[in-house]
């Protein structure tokens, strides 16, 4: 996925109140990573970081300080069998909050021994914990970078093992309000819901629906899970009871 977008939830801070913000690769530049921000009538265009021969797997967010952040993949044909195509995650710069013009980011290699890489999610909303969840084409395994923001090293976990022929694949990572960490993904034509124990850090997985298209995870405020996925047709399905 390309692009990604969100809107600004800071409904205080009026020059961005509710302003669409989209991170995409711009082909014009080689496929550089930029974020677009409409203020005004107006779109403003940052550029996040350089050209990359890997196009796919961009996901936007918003962290608990309403500060922008993506998470991508970046890549460089060596001429190597295997293309290393580290995940990356941008943040951007603190700025006064009157400052109107484009953002400056921030970027770092979060995943570098990272290979095949097919998606990115990116949970929005989340006032503690941060949470990317992404998949390897190749050995189709889910992972998970967690930062629990309590002073210990952000985790890289397995969310769902490897299942060469059909097998997990294009997750969307969410969060409730209680801050639990979830992330939807398919597995040889299911679609499947991981959940997260606060107390072992260990992932749970469950069958939820039948399909075989792209899932996308969202909790409500009252922990309301919404899901919506493919068959053939758009499906939509909610959580009987909050999570």
């Amino acid at each position: 996925m390309d692009v990604s977008m969100q809107i600004e939830p800071n409904l205080h801070n009026p020059p961005f109140a509710d302003a669409p913000t989209v991170a995409f690769r711009d082909a014009s530049q080689g496929d550089a990573l930029r974020v677009a921000r409409k203020i005004g009538g107006s779109w403003q265009i940052s550029g996040v970081d350089g050209p990359s021969d890997t196009r796919s797997g961009v996901s936007l967010a918003f962290d608990s300080s309403a500060g922008l952040t993506v998470a991508y993949f970046q890549g460089f044909d060596t001429g190597a069998p295997a293309i290393r195509e580290p995940l990356k995650l941008a943040r951007e710069l603190p700025s006064d909050v009157t400052d109107t013009r484009p953002p400056d980011f921030d970027s770092q290699v979060i995943d570098k021994d990272f290979v095949a890489a097919e998606s990115v999610s990116m949970a929005s909303g989340l006032l503690g914990p941060a949470l990317i969840a992404y998949a390897d084409r190749k050995s189709r395994t889910v992972h998970a970078w967690v930062n629990e923001l309590s002073g210990e090293p952000p985790r890289i976990e397995v969310v769902a093992g490897g299942n060469v022929t059909n097998g997990p694949r294009h997750p969307s990572a969410a969060g409730n309000p209680h801050q639990n960490l979830f992330v939807a993904y398919l597995d040889n034509g299911q679609v499947v819901l991981a959940r997260r124990s606060t107390l072992t850090s260990e992932w749970t997985s469950q069958p939820v629906a039948t399909g075989d298209g792209w899932p996308s995870l969202e909790f409500g405020k009252d922990g309301t899970a919404h899901l919506a996925y493919g068959t053939g047709k758009l499906m939509y399905a909610r959580s009987a009871t909050p999570a």
